[in-house]
């Protein structure tokens, strides 16, 4: 067993909980894409550029066709699993931009086995703003299975960064992806074994 330590507004929660932190932040400062992946190919690629993020490096997509299917970034494993501690008192937060005039919003798909929700957010403009979506059914659509079903076990997350009409090009730049657990929810989280990586301010 270990201590665990929650930050919330200045003060220090504590309890005790088994040794595990799962970070839910990722700044992409490194040049590297901090666990996500992409099939990068003739259709387009994600870039890590270590300079002209919100501050910093940041990741973005560089379109070089049409093709929609494969433009995808997938999130790391510690965005996902059980997130039914976090429904309603969590939400996800980013930074973004155009690379020119945005056609549509950025997408955020979660996906279960048999279950599939989709978030779409505003257009994102040409220069950086910051966006955030709640966890909890309302705020999404739901287009396969069920939310509960879906919230017990999410076994993929994906962000689309086709965003613009015409290629090539960069499409959509992102920065401070953060997975953000509200005061509510760092105690059940601490308790579980979660640690919460604050988002850079």
């Amino acid at each position: 067993m270990c201590l665990a330590v929650v930050v919330v507004a200045g003060a220090s929660l504590f309890c005790s909980a088994p040794a595990r932190a799962v970070p839910v932040v990722s700044l992409w400062d490194d040049g590297t894409l901090n666990g996500w992946t992409s099939a990068n190919g003739s259709w387009g690629r994600w870039e890590v550029p270590t300079t002209g993020g919100n501050p910093g490096g940041y990741v973005r997509f560089y379109d070089l066709n049409s093709t929609y299917a494969a433009d995808e970034l997938h999130a790391p494993a510690r965005y996902l699993g059980d997130m039914r501690p976090l429904v309603g008192n969590s939400r996800f937060e980013w930074d973004m931009l155009a690379g020119r005039t945005a056609a549509v919003g950025l997408v955020i798909t979660l996906q279960g086995s048999g279950e599939r929700a989709i978030y779409r957010s505003a257009l994102p403009g040409l220069t950086w703003s910051h966006a955030t979506v709640d966890l909890k059914q309302a705020s999404w659509t739901v287009s396969q299975g069920t939310w509960d079903g879906l919230m017990a076990n999410v076994t993929g997350m994906s962000i689309m960064g086709d965003v613009c009409l015409g290629h090539p090009g960069v499409e959509l730049a992102l920065d401070n992806f953060v997975m953000v657990p509200e005061p509510a929810s760092l105690v059940l989280l601490a308790c579980g074994g979660l640690a919460l990586v604050r988002r850079r301010t």
